[in-house]
């Protein structure tokens, strides 16, 4: 198949003029460059030279229309008796000038200046209120994602590379002196070999990952973050700090709302960390009510926290709004929910645009969505 466009060399253009000098059609310079005749017609058009400049006594040749487009072949080219425009095909010319088009091209803003001003307003208001940038640029009358980057790291916009929440490096982890107090091993079954396991056993099944955010020494109150990685769905509530009941209260509140059988459908099994607070997982695998099993809890492996990337990810993001330092006590539970809808009504990249939210009703129901949002 022949290529409708490609990046001449000066070889490629010399070629193209000198068998305009010998009247040769685009389709053979075409069949020569192994390429499509409307692109030899348009690089001819494209990167002529004028000759003459256009002036009331003169006109427009009807040669220089259609192909070839130029003098180049003429006998009257060098004529005195023609008063007509003219137009040649040089090579040099040609060249230095498809490369200067070629690089205007790559530069610039190729946007009215009133509707790159709202783009730049819209950018500024979304990034300040932590909106992702791939949220931002979905919106009518914004550029790509790919171009709002670029302005960024141009300066082009007010926006700066140092507001995006993920642009600036984190320091290098320090580790710390004291060993891990939770573990794994031990609770046969619950390994994350054994997550492993289950999960290549019933593949296709959403499950949830859960940690807390962590919270400042002195505060009573922490978060409790669950997520489902395929769906990017999170829920976050506000627990005791430091009790062992507390995710067991937040796992029964959700089997009260649901019924046991849509609990047992939206819980299949839960991947979590050491905490000795999430570590007695008998109380969180049974039923309340009838006490049979209602769901499995697996364990991650000790600081290899990527095992459950996902929720480490929310958790990340949500640091946005609940920064290092900040006290969990004044946080009101109006405050938290705020934030978890706003996490789950971005537009996701990896859910082709569409949110969370709308990702968890369309496998199953707002209802059950309704009920596990209840604070």
């Amino acid at each position: 198949m022949l290529a409708h466009w490609k990046h001449l060399s000066l070889d490629d253009r010399k070629m193209i003029g000198n068998m305009i000098g010998h009247d040769a059609k685009a389709k053979t310079i075409a069949i020569i460059l192994k390429m499509d005749p409307t692109a030899i017609s348009k690089e001819v058009r494209r990167n002529r030279t004028q000759l003459s400049k256009l002036t009331k006594e003169s006109g427009v040749c009807p040669k220089t229309k259609r192909w070839p487009f130029v003098c180049d072949n003429c006998p009257k080219k060098y004529g005195q008796s023609c008063k007509l425009t003219k137009w040649v095909y040089k090579p040099l010319l040609a060249d230095e000038l498809a490369s200067h088009n070629l690089r205007e091209t790559r530069k610039g803003i190729d946007m009215d200046p009133a509707d790159f001003a709202k783009a730049d307003a819209a950018i500024k208001e979304g990034v300040t209120k932590g909106v992702s940038l791939y949220e931002i640029t979905k919106a009518d009358g914004m550029p790509s994602l790919s171009t709002a980057y670029r302005w960024i790291e141009e300066g082009r916009v007010q926006t700066r590379r140092i507001d995006l929440p993920m642009a600036v490096k984190c320091k290098k982890r320090v580790k710390k002196a004291y060993e891990y107090g939770g573990s794994s091993k031990g609770k046969e079954g619950r390994e994350y070999l054994d997550y492993l396991a289950y999960r290549r056993l019933n593949p296709g099944l959403f499950g949830w990952q859960m940690d807390f955010l962590g919270a400042i020494v002195s505060d009573k109150w922490n978060i409790l973050t669950l997520t489902i990685p395929e769906l990017s769905f999170s829920i976050i509530k506000k627990v005791k700090k430091g009790s062992s009941t507390s995710a067991k209260f937040i796992i029964d509140s959700f089997e009260e709302k649901l019924g046991l059988k849509v609990f047992k459908e939206l819980f299949p099994f839960i991947l979590t960390d050491n905490d000795p607070c999430l570590s007695d997982y008998m109380k969180l695998e049974f039923s309340m009510a009838t006490g049979e099993r209602r769901l499995l809890v697996f364990y991650y492996d000790p600081y290899v926290s990527n095992q459950k990337g996902s929720v480490e990810n929310t958790n990340g993001q949500l640091r946005r709004y609940f920064p290092r330092g900040t006290s969990i006590d004044e946080l009101s539970d109006s405050f938290i929910e705020e934030i978890n809808v706003r996490l789950l009504t971005r537009r996701l990249r990896s859910l082709g645009g569409e949110t969370p939210r709308d990702a968890f009703i369309h496998i199953y129901g707002e209802d059950s969505l309704d009920k596990l949002l209840e604070f």
